[in-house]
């Protein structure tokens, strides 16, 4: 939409301001793309990994591509979430929670790193519950790898359309 969007603020004599985030940044655009983001007044990164890869490919000043992590606000911050776990049943349990698409694409996020590992920290006295939130391609193989390790019981993603164990 970066294209569009310039096209625009060059019409309305605005500001653009770009937001970049992960894999959709790391790769050389095409040159509609990277055209928008170098005519950009300022490029918002969520990362620094993300900055280092547009300015490995951007022709743009340094100074205007700056780093905005994902954060929450205070008025965001979880409460005791004791009526959430009780829904989930999740007492007692400690959750390990990942926030990301699960795209067969984007692997490196780690899903099954975390999932391989859940059996040892069973057997280390841990009542463990992973919590995968997010879509994606890849919830089948995470499925599969779920239950060869015998932990499809204590793996759960959830979605827009709601909570499943995997």
């Amino acid at each position: 939409m970066a294209p569009l969007a310039a096209l625009i603020t060059r019409l309305k004599r605005a500001k653009l301001i770009v937001q970049t985030h992960g894999i959709e940044a790391w790769p050389r655009p095409s040159r509609p793309q990277r055209a928008a983001l170098e005519a950009a007044d300022l490029v918002l990164c969520v990362s620094r990994h993300t900055r280092a890869a547009v300015l490995s490919w951007a022709a743009i000043a340094p100074e205007r591509v700056v780093v905005l992590p994902n954060t929450v606000r205070e008025a965001f911050a979880p409460g005791d979430g004791s009526t959430q776990r009780a829904a989930l049943a999740l007492e007692g349990k400690r959750v390990l929670l990942t926030v990301g698409r699960m795209d067969a694409r984007e692997r490196y996020k780690g899903q099954s790193q975390v999932i391989a590992t859940i059996p040892d920290l069973v057997v280390k006295g841990h009542d463990i519950c992973y919590l995968i939130v997010g879509e994606g391609d890849d919830r089948d193989r995470l499925e599969v790898l779920a239950r060869e390790a015998g932990v499809s019981e204590r793996v759960r993603s959830s979605a827009p359309s709601g909570c499943r164990v995997l």
